[in-house]
């Protein structure tokens, strides 16, 4: 999750690195570091806690190369002698890695009786140690021959004091990408954090070994890429960037629509190129987190649409699980930064064993998207929170889609209906934002969830992941403790939670639910319960059984998640605010989990 930025040119960098650092400050806040390489050896520069407190530390200086890291602790607490890069016990060495060594532990052993030194409690050193045992001379020969003790994933940037023109780079299970401007050259772990100074990238390999220097475009330029950056990503006149995102959905869904959903019905390049992916026995879709939550209304949607036998799996247990592969099936992996770990590892399972494999990535040359035998953008553009808002419904979106798509012609009443809906979800989410943008019922509801200190979400069947992802969000973001359940689970434990003034979200749109929800509503309130309703603006029935009602517009049954979710995504932020919260990065999270 961590981030990494160098640079090897002919003008000053420390400003273009502490820059880079900015811009990849959601993959990782917990401490930065620079470092800054010249004839007279490494200037290196530490701080717990944003890039915006090492940059005080952070000279006025001519030095063309260095390297930077805004760190995601795994290995150690948050104390400066954690934060990267780090060094040998000479100084003349110095490391930024991305990842995690599984081995660690032994060869810190190992090392230990060699006088290595260690300062660190941080898996990375050993890396710098290793390297400084192989060293004789020659740079890459000594990364090399580290390397081949390592056990884990690394994306590696290293910097001899020996060496002041140049940087070397490892990649294994961590994404690095080289960025080429006017005769200089940037690596970074993802692209957006050098977009404004670069027009050709690489993106590295596993396995890959580089030796970075100027000129070296030559060399390299048979893989090299035209790169066309994504839109900015800037706060403009919004008080923090989840609010930016959250407001951005209308435009974000229209986006991920156009040119595939018309009134002529849908058109989708991945079915086009790859026609076998239609005649699949079944499909299953592999994410994490908020994505998790997208793939399991997206298997909803492709089964009751497209008939097909579909299911989501949660990815950080698909590979360790050691499940069957059928390689009749299409397997989808979900994911926001197309380089969350375990949706990667649960990819390459599946397509190791010989199954079709999709993307649904909102990253445009990610590692999911380039491994996957085809891709399906979500178009949702940078998403800079660390809680995910408008990639979320983007998601749904795209799936519903691909659902369509998989249904073929002639459409079904339930594919033509979905298809209508689908195209005018933009409207319907513009409409449900305007309505809860300055809602004091949704002030009241998050006055009530923090001072109980506790929520219980439910909701049946698609809107059993809206609870999901409710509760998800509201742990992110304000740190109050929630549950969430599908709601005909609760009788079977969670109301024991339920005292006088608890409050208990449900999600009730006008569906084959909504029946048996009426029942769950009853059956808090006899309990005490404070009952926040999630429903469309003229359901009176819900809205009498409530203590309060955050309304969303009317859509297909299939589809309400994507409006559903917007007051959850309200609940979240406000809670935060009212608590004087960081709404934008939350404590112990990253944007993209890229380590196991």
């Amino acid at each position: 999750m961590c981030g990494i930025v160098g640079f090897v040119g002919n003008r000053p960098c420390s400003g273009l690195l502490l820059e880079g650092l900015s811009r990849l400050e959601y993959r990782g806040y917990d401490s930065a570091g620079i470092g800054l390489l010249g004839p007279d050896g490494l200037v290196i520069r530490r701080a717990v806690g944003r890039v915006a407190a090492l940059a005080s530390l952070v000279p006025e200086s001519e030095h063309t190369v260095g390297l930077g890291h805004t760190r995601w602790a795994t290995h150690g607490g948050l104390e400066v002698r954690n934060a990267h890069p780090h060094c040998d016990r000479t100084g003349r060495i110095a490391v930024v890695h991305n990842g995690i060594i599984d081995n660690a532990d032994a060869l810190r052993a190992r090392l230990d009786p060699t006088g290595a030194a260690f300062i660190s409690d941080t898996d990375t050193e050993v890396i710098a140690h290793l390297i400084a045992q192989a060293y004789t001379g020659d740079p890459m020969a000594a990364l090399q021959q580290a390397i081949g003790h390592l056990q884990g994933t690394w994306g590696l940037v290293v910097a001899f004091a020996d060496h002041p023109g140049r940087l070397f780079v490892a990649r294994y299970g961590s994404p690095l990408v080289l960025g080429f401007g006017d005769d200089e050259v940037f690596v970074a772990s993802d692209a957006q954090a050098i977009a404004r100074w670069v027009d050709q990238v690489v993106h590295l390999e596993d396995g890959d070994q580089l030796e970075i220097r100027q000129g070296m475009f030559a060399s390299i330029a048979c893989r090299a890429v035209p790169f066309h950056a994504a839109e900015e990503a800037d706060m403009g006149v919004h008080r923090c960037f989840m609010v930016k995102e959250i407001l951005e959905q209308p435009r974000v869904l229209t986006n991920a629509l156009v040119g595939r959903v018309s009134d002529r019905g849908v058109q989708l390049a991945c079915l086009v190129d790859h026609p076998s992916m239609r005649d699949v026995s079944s499909v299953v879709l592999l994410a994490c987190g908020t994505s998790f939550h997208a793939a399991s209304v997206g298997a909803r949607l492709i089964e009751r649409v497209a008939h097909i036998p579909a299911v989501a799996k949660l990815a950080s247990e698909f590979s360790t699980d050691g499940p069957m592969v059928d390689p009749r099936a299409l397997y989808i992996a979900v994911s926001q930064s197309g380089e969350t770990y375990d949706t990667l590892e649960a990819l390459r399972r599946a397509k190791g064993c010989g199954a079709a494999t999709l993307g649904v990535v909102n990253t445009v040359d990610s590692s999911i998207a380039r491994e996957a035998d085809a891709g399906l953008f979500v178009h949702a553009g940078p998403e800079v929170a660390v809680a995910s808002t408008k990639a979320f419904t983007a998601q749904i979106a795209t799936l519903g889609a691909l659902a369509l798509g998989l249904a073929g012609k002639p459409e079904s009443g339930v594919a033509v209906a979905v298809r209508k809906s689908l195209m005018a979800l933009p409207d319907a989410v513009e409409s449900t934002l305007e309505r809860l943008r300055d809602s004091a019922a949704v002030t009241m509801a998050c006055r009530w969830i923090v001072d109980a200190n506790y929520a219980l979400f439910l909701g049946r069947g698609p809107s059993r992941h809206v609870a999901e992802e409710g509760s998800l969000k509201l742990k992110e973001l304000s740190y109050v403790p929630c549950d969430a359940y599908a709601a005909g689970e609760m009788k079977h434990g969670p109301i024991a939670m339920l005292k006088k003034g608890t409050p208990v979200v449900v999600v009730v749109p006008r569906d084959e639910h909504r029946t048996h929800m009426l029942a769950n509503i009853a059956e808090v309130r006899a309990r005490g319960a404070r009952v926040i309703a999630l429903c469309e603006p003229d359901d009176v029935e819900v809205a009498r059984h409530a203590d309060l009602v955050l309304p969303f517009d009317s859509t297909h049954s299939c589809l309400s998640p994507v409006l559903s979710v917007l007051p959850m995504q309200f609940l979240a932020f406000r809670a935060a605010e009212l608590l004087g919260l960081d709404v934008d990065k939350p404590r112990n999270l990253a944007k993209s989990v890229t380590v196991a």
